[in-house]
């Protein structure tokens, strides 16, 4: 459910508005009704808002003060006005939309719409974000690593060395397999029982007496002979 606030200084425009989202548009739910800026932004910090649908001409102050006002504030704005001259200025502001009044309950659903759109791709884009990115524990504390920046990740015992692209290196205060899972899916595969190496770093594998994986720094890591054919499927697939 979409958490609403509709803001309206005109009584009328904003009981039609109500029965228009009620009848027509059942996901969102209206959690509170204000007729200036002042009161708005008491709701909005009150009930956690998601969507206003935001009158222009109001008022103590106009939606676009509004609008400025909450910008940092993880809340959207539909414009509701019989204005249109403010359209480019509430666009500016990165509103969802601008609606004149009087409003058509297709528009008002497209909008609406919208707003889950851009709700999801927020929620990829912070999901794109997450999985770029590892944690992991050391004796120092938590450090969080690019997934580009790592070569490989070598056993050590009960301990994980992580070799960075900067020839750093981080100990984590766990065993390999903590991370192999994790790591399998975002580009990573164990070559050796002591080994996991990012594919993205593989320049070449090289067969002799044993085989090896040779990354873009020249470092050589064995392949065990259990693993070479799943090593080269993983990389034609990737």
């Amino acid at each position: 459910m979409i958490k609403a606030l509709l803001v309206d200084d005109e009584p009328r425009a904003l009981k039609t508005l109500q029965l228009t989202l009620e009848k027509h548009c059942p996901e969102v739910e209206i959690l509170g009704t204000a007729n200036n800026i002042v009161n708005a932004f008491k709701i909005i910090i009150e009930k956690s808002i998601d969507l206003i649908f935001l009158d222009i001409s109001m008022p103590n102050g106009s939606g676009l003060d509004l609008q400025e006002k909450i910008k940092e504030m993880d809340v959207k704005v539909i414009f509701t006005t019989a204005h249109k001259e403010h359209a480019i200025s509430a666009l500016r502001l990165d509103a969802i939309d601008y609606l004149l009044k009087p409003i058509d309950k297709s528009e008002l659903k497209n909008a609406i719409n919208r707003y889950f759109n851009l709700k999801q791709t927020h929620k990829s884009t912070k999901a794109d974000k997450a999985q770029s990115r590892l944690t992991i524990h050391t004796q120092e504390g938590v450090n969080i690593i690019d997934l580009s920046d790592i070569l490989y990740v070598e056993s050590d015992k009960n301990y994980s060395i992580f070799h960075l692209a900067n020839n750093d290196c981080q100990i984590a205060s766990k065993p390999l397999g903590t991370y192999e899972d994790q790591l399998k899916k975002l580009g990573f595969f164990r070559i050796h029982r002591s080994c996991i190496v990012n594919l993205n770093q593989i320049s070449k594998i090289k067969r002799g007496k044993s085989c090896l994986a040779v990354l873009k720094n020249n470092v050589e890591l064995e392949i065990s002979k259990s693993k070479k054919d799943q090593l080269l499927e993983a990389l034609n697939n990737f």
